[in-house]
C-alpha cells in the first residue's frame, strides 16, 4: 500500500502505536479481549505490516459487512463483556 493512501492509524508510528501496544499488553495481563478492531479500507497485509500480533485478533470488516452488521457485532461484544 502506498503511504499516501495508508489509513491514518497505520501511518502514525507515535501515539497510536503506543496506544495499541498498551491495550494489547493489558489484554494479556487481564486474559480477556478489550478491543474489537474494525477493518476499514485495509488489507491483512496492511495489518501485518503494522503489527503481526494484531493480525491474530479477529476484526470486523466494515466494507464487507456494512454498517448495520458492524454495529450489531459491536453491541454484542460490548454487552456480553459486562
Amino acid at each position: 500500500m502506498c503511504d499516501h493512501f495508508k489509513p491514518s492509524f497505520f501511518s502514525n508510528n507515535g501515539w497510536t502505536k503506543k496506544e495499541f501496544d498498551s491495550i494489547f499488553t493489558r489484554e494479556i495481563l487481564e486474559d480477556k479481549a478489550l478491543f474489537l478492531p474494525i477493518w476499514y479500507n485495509v488489507t491483512k497485509n496492511d495489518v501485518y505490516e503494522y503489527s503481526p500480533s494484531l493480525l491474530n485478533t479477529i476484526g470486523i470488516d466494515y466494507i464487507q459487512l456494512g454498517e448495520k452488521e458492524v454495529c450489531s457485532q459491536l453491541f454484542d461484544a460490548i454487552t456480553s463483556s459486562k
